[in-house]
């Protein structure tokens, strides 16, 4: 089914499949049929007819509550329910007492609890006649009583606490819900709910324990019991002064400070209140632990103790409690964590840890910093090779992009990230992030992923896997942004696929990704691969070009990632920020031609052997304290010990290769040396 949205059965085992064919993301109703339902019927199949239930008498009506079609049990329970009740109670507890399979007691049982009272009561939760439960099924009375909520169970509601002592995971399940239903009837059963929630490996069970624990509210007894984990869990929901100013006692003196951290930190904010506007959308913020984080009457007080408690940790406990902080989306900068600020810390480490990572993530996108400092925190982000920092680095662009657009400062950071070829080796990391993330987030990762395919300094069955990539048919956005802003051609096949999707925004991306590409192409001319160096040359002197198609190609190409063009960018080969200013027009397509003409001074290539075998080619681009970084080919920065040094070689070739230019058509290649002129001092 191109676009399925709904199955169904009916009385006799034909299924129903629905889906949307021929609709879209919007229907505008063109007179055009959408949409297609279609009848499946298993081969050899022969079912008995449905039966008129109105024409059964009683006896032989509550008898199809007990028949192996869902749809006729539900059907024959309507029927019964629209009939008068008070004659059906004797049958349906006879039915109860004879049928021992589930399906037909839950359909029983549930029946009954809809009659009245009366039935219920007397007949199933009477105490005198508990000799009548060994018959039925725990689970399916206990469910019935906790779905239609009410004073269901005994006021004592032992009840339900037995049923949590259950050896029946399915009956401790449905006490448990059935509690939490309770409400505050349910007073007394917290114990037993801790109890089990702390010896209970079902994920369902142990959650509705903490979810009746909330429901429930016994206060006293929750904090009585704070060192437990599931009490903590519960308390956790309770936004009410009676539960945050007893656990701010608690903090001041505990020694075990962090489990209470835990608790205040997510009782710092609560969820807002829904505007009637703003939803998850196509893509939900799933960080948590709310939607709209919101500031309530007990966030000072909670804020006061947190910042006392935090000076008290030990170096560990500060980090633990600098990631809950992050956890829960509170701002270091509406903290004062004294003088050991950790942001200081994190943007002074050569290699940000893990909590330091997220703390400078957080204050790259905190738009309440100043700008400057967000920067300084980004390039920080960018020294850390954690495995998550990649999708932190990512994310402080593209929310950059939503925020600011495309400013100079902007440009360079992502120019700088979409250039590091030793992301090379990242390809599964930056297609995940690539497709989970948001449009401008995954815009800079489809931007790196389509300028490894496309580079000349990437062996070719590397940037083959990068390109079959995006041959895929990828759905984001954020792939037809990027192929917009690099003007990539031999994408046709994945533009059209997007444009005959369903989704609007997607489609009036790919639209504007094909106008933007065919503009590109129309001006194009003859490969500089087939021409002779001197007819490029005479046409790159003699042409004018335009520069920020220039700018477009040079990032294109990959020369950021050995040529930075802004002196606050990471430098890493000869600097081409003032070309224009440095080298004349013939100099410039010369090098570009035949990189081994004239090798710039303090860049020439070296061989480094190590004493342990291996080798390394590129250019020195620091020596100093020991230590030796080269670059290689790639643009890829290797730190080598001076000590484990065995040989270095010099070599008069330049590490750039020659044929960078012949993918280029004669209008790129004059377009790309003016922008290179128009670099002044």
């Amino acid at each position: 089914l191109p676009r399925a949205v709904d199955i169904d059965v009916d009385g006799e085992s034909n299924l129903y499949l629905c889906d949307w064919r021929d609709g879209r993301f919007k229907y505008a109703g063109d007179g055009k049929k959408v949409g297609m339902v279609q009848k499946l019927v298993k081969k050899g199949f022969k079912a008995e007819k449905f039966p008129d239930l109105k024409k059964m008498g009683n006896e032989e009506l509550v008898g199809q509550l007990a028949h192996a079609s869902a749809v006729r049990r539900l059907e024959a329970q309507r029927e019964i329910l629209d009939r008068d009740g008070n004659q059906f109670g004797p049958l349906l507890l006879s039915q109860l007492g004879a049928k021992k399979d589930t399906e037909s007691q839950f359909a029983t049982i549930f029946t009954i609890k809809q009659l009245g009272d009366d039935v219920w009561h007397k007949n199933l939760l009477n105490p005198a006649s508990q000799r009548s439960w060994d018959l039925i099924s725990k689970e399916a009375l206990i469910r019935a009583g906790g779905y239609f909520k009410g004073a269901e169970f005994p006021q004592d509601v032992s009840f339900l606490t037995r049923g949590l002592d259950s050896s029946s995971h399915r009956v401790r399940l449905q006490a448990a819900i059935a509690l939490m239903e309770m409400g505050g009837d349910a007073k007394g059963a917290s114990q037993d709910l801790l109890k089990l929630a702390a010896s209970t490996k079902d994920e369902r069970v142990h959650h509705h324990c903490i979810q009746a624990l909330v429901s429930i509210a016994e206060i006293d007894t929750l904090l009585a019991s704070a060192d437990q984990p599931a009490a903590r869990l519960a308390l956790q929901c309770l936004h009410i002064p009676a539960v945050t100013s007893p656990l701010i006692v608690q903090l001041a003196t505990s020694e075990k400070k962090l489990p209470l951290i835990a608790v205040l930190s997510r009782l710092y904010h609560k969820e807002g209140e829904w505007d009637l506007k703003s939803w998850w959308g196509t893509r939900p913020d799933d960080r948590g632990p709310y939607f709209t984080p919101t500031i309530w009457s007990e966030t000072p007080a909670i804020k006061s103790a947190l910042e006392n408690a935090y000076p008290t940790l030990s170096r560990d406990g500060k980090k633990q409690a600098l990631e809950l902080f992050s956890k829960n989306r509170i701002a270091l900068t509406d903290l004062d964590l004294g003088e050991e600020d950790p942001f200081a810390f994190a943007l002074m480490s050569p290699d940000p840890t893990v909590d330091q990572l997220k703390v400078l993530a957080s204050a790259a996108r905190d738009q309440q910093r100043d700008w400057k400092v967000r920067l300084e925190a980004h390039q920080a982000c960018m020294r850390s090779e954690l495995p998550t920092a990649l999708r932190e680095q990512a994310l402080n662009l593209g929310s950059w992009l939503s925020e600011k657009g495309e400013t100079p400062e902007v440009n360079r950071e992502v120019a700088d990230f979409v250039n590091r070829l030793i992301l090379q080796l990242r390809l599964k990391d930056l297609q995940k992030i690539a497709q989970e993330e948001d449009p401008q987030t995954s815009r800079v990762v489809w931007k790196t992923i389509l300028t490894i395919s496309q580079s000349p300094l990437v062996k070719v069955n590397i940037a083959s896997k990068f390109l079959n990539l995006a041959k895929k048919n990828p759905r984001q956005e954020g792939f037809f942004l990027a192929l917009a802003d690099l003007k990539l051609q031999g994408f046709d096949a994945q533009i059209e696929n997007a444009i005959n999707s369903d989704n609007d925004t997607l489609i009036e991306t790919a639209k504007h990704a094909r106008k933007v590409i065919a503009e590109a192409k129309a001006a194009g001319g003859k490969l500089v691969a087939q021409l002779a160096p001197a007819e490029a040359t005479k046409l790159a002197m003699e042409g004018k070009g335009d520069v920020q198609k220039g700018k477009e190609i040079y990032t294109r190409q990959g020369c950021l990632a050995c040529h930075a063009v802004d002196q606050k960018a990471v430098q890493k080969g000869p600097y081409l920020g003032s070309s224009g200013s440095k080298f004349t027009r013939d100099y410039l397509i010369e090098s570009i031609l035949d990189p081994n003409a004239v090798v710039a001074q303090g860049f020439q290539t070296e061989l480094i052997t190590m004493k342990d075998g291996s080798a390394h080619m590129g250019f020195v681009t620091r020596e100093e304290d020991g230590a030796i970084d080269v670059r290689n080919i790639a643009g890829i920065l290797t730190t080598l010990e001076e000590g484990e040094i065995k040989q270095r070689d010099h070599h008069a070739n330049s590490m750039m290769p020659p044929g960078l230019a012949s993918s280029l058509t004669t209008r790129q290649f004059i377009d790309l040396i003016e922008y290179l002129v128009s670099m002044k001092e």
